[in-house]
C-alpha cells in the first residue's frame, strides 16, 4: 500500500514472509531512476522505519526476501509521497486522512493577536485536531501575543501543551 507522510513524520515499510533463515534487503528508486540497495542497518529488516523528508517524495520501495537456501522473492513496490501541508494565517495544517487535518505548527507572529481556525481547509479537510500527540512542543506553546482564538466545533482532540504558556490568551470561542 502506498504511503503518504508529512515532512518529519515517521512511517514504517513492512514486508511479511515465512520460512527459515530469512534475510531482507530493501531497495529504492527515484522517479525514472534505477533500483538501489538501501544501505542503513534497518533496511535489512522486515520493518523499516523512515522519517519523511522531501528527498523521499516519489520514491518507490520494495524488499527482496531471501531464505536459507538462497531462494528469493521480491515484494510489490510501494510509492512514498510527501503529504501536502497547508498554511493559513501562519498556522500549518497537516492532513490526517483524506477528509480531516490537524493544526500542527504556528509561526508565532507577534503582530497577530487573534486567530480564527477554519472549519475546512483547502476546500476538503475538516480541522479535527489541534497539535500532535508525539510533538515535544505544543502548536501554540509560548505564543504570548495571542489574546483570542476561535476554534471550529468539529475539534475532537486538543493535544497536550497545545496552548501551554499562552499567558495572554483570555478568549477561546467556537464556531
Amino acid at each position: 500500500e502506498d504511503v503518504s507522510a508529512a515532512s518529519g513524520e515517521k512511517f514504517t515499510l513492512h514486508v511479511k514472509a515465512t520460512g527459515t533463515g530469512l534475510s531482507y534487503q530493501w531497495k529504492w528508486k527515484a522517479p525514472g531512476g534505477a533500483w538501489r540497495n538501501a544501505s542503513s542497518a534497518d533496511a535489512k529488516k522486515a520493518d523499516w522505519e523512515i522519517t519523511m523528508d522531501a528527498k523521499y517524495d516519489g520514491r518507490q520501495y520494495q524488499c527482496v526476501v531471501t531464505d536459507a537456501n538462497g531462494n528469493s522473492v521480491t515484494s510489490d513496490a510501494v510509492t512514498v509521497s510527501l503529504a501536502a501541508q497547508i498554511v493559513i494565517d501562519g498556522v500549518t495544517y497537516k492532513p490526517l486522512t483524506e477528509t480531516t487535518c490537524a493544526a500542527v505548527a504556528y509561526d508565532n507572529d507577534p503582530s497577530r493577536t487573534s486567530l480564527n481556525i477554519p472549519k475546512i481547509v483547502d476546500n476538503k479537510y475538516t480541522v479535527t485536531e489541534i497539535g500532535e500527540a508525539n510533538n515535544s512542543k505544543g502548536v501554540f506553546e509560548g505564543c504570548t501575543a495571542l489574546t483570542s482564538i476561535d476554534l471550529p466545533n468539529d475539534i475532537t482532540v486538543i493535544h497536550a501543551r497545545a496552548f501551554k504558556d499562552c499567558t495572554n490568551l483570555s478568549t477561546m470561542t467556537t464556531h
